[in-house]
């Protein structure tokens, strides 16, 4: 396990991307090529934000997007972001759907890692439960994430050869702010300067397309973890939202980096992030039976 650990930035990023890794500083998902894994460490990870203004479906209606101009066009960008982050983070709880995709290419080909996940956040108790499905390679592997009472829970098959038990839990230090979708979306929402891309409708109703130029520096200061600019090729994402109540519906997020991985080769790495806000209101966060045989790792009291 020792040569898939994430460096710092990893998780932070990674998490970017609702949780592809855990936060015990292991990767969690199916095993890749060893470029994969290798260039995967090297660069942490890293999530990244769809630029385009294509707004997936949310809730239990579908969205379809026009030409920003009409019924928007005197909309203030930057203050509807800033709303929209807001929302994020004075909601009461908030059910999100969405899908990750992680692309590493190097010199002799490219292999690709899928994960869709559905998360619940329990905002007043800063609770979150992930529960992802991790394609790669031909496999499936299912893992998880949840932050209940100040500790960290983890699953993933990964753990039960290195620990005996798919469950571990690890100190939950950082975990909200870096894991939970309302805290990272609101994050990329205020480190970044905000334009109307279009405008898409949802179960009905009309929501602005933000697009997001995402400063690197200002995220850094915000999330406290630094990308290196030399090696990021484009970092971007888009905010559907509701321009009445500032309710994010959709969020995207883009990143692509070159890196060296642990053989000195130049590797991209490329991670598109979906987001749908499916669910606004009280939200219980409850640890399955399985978790109460977890094993305490990373300096977690027994």
């Amino acid at each position: 396990m020792t040569r898939h650990a994430l460096v710092a930035v990893a998780l932070a990023l990674a998490l970017l991307a609702a949780g592809c890794v855990g936060t015990t500083g292991q990767t969690t998902t199916v095993s890749t090529t060893t470029d994969a894994t290798a260039a995967t460490d090297a660069d942490a990870g890293a999530a990244t934000t769809a630029g385009s203004s294509t707004v997936a479906t949310t809730g239990s209606g579908s969205t379809s997007d026009d030409d920003a101009g009409s019924e928007f066009e005197d909309v203030d960008a930057d203050a509807l972001a800033s709303a929209g982050a807001s929302s994020l983070a004075t909601a009461e709880g908030v059910v999100v759907e969405g899908n990750v995709t992680r692309t590493v290419r190097t010199a002799s080909g490219a292999t690709t890692v899928e994960v869709a996940f559905t998360e619940r956040d329990d905002v007043a108790a800063r609770e979150l439960a992930i529960e992802r499905t991790v394609r790669a390679n031909g496999q499936r592997v299912e893992t998880a994430t949840y932050l209940v009472n100040g500790t960290v829970f983890e699953r993933s098959p990964a753990y039960e050869r290195e620990y005996g038990t798919e469950w571990v839990r690890v100190p939950a230090d950082g975990a909200w702010v870096n894991a939970s979708s309302t805290a990272v979306v609101a994050r990329l929402a205020n480190a970044s300067d905000a334009s109307v891309a279009g405008e898409t409708t949802v179960d009905g109703d009309g929501a602005v397309v933000l697009a997001l130029d995402v400063n690197a520096s200002a995220l850094a200061t915000l999330s406290g973890y630094r990308v290196d600019a030399e090696s990021l090729n484009a970092l971007s994402g888009t905010l559907a939202v509701d321009p009445e109540t500032g309710r994010v519906h959709a969020a995207t997020m883009h990143l692509n980096r070159t890196v060296e991985n642990a053989y000195g080769q130049e590797v991209t790495v490329v991670t598109d992030v979906t987001r749908q806000f499916i669910h606004y209101g009280p939200v219980t966060v409850s640890l399955p039976d399985e978790a109460s045989e977890a094993t305490p790792i990373n300096g977690t009291q027994p």
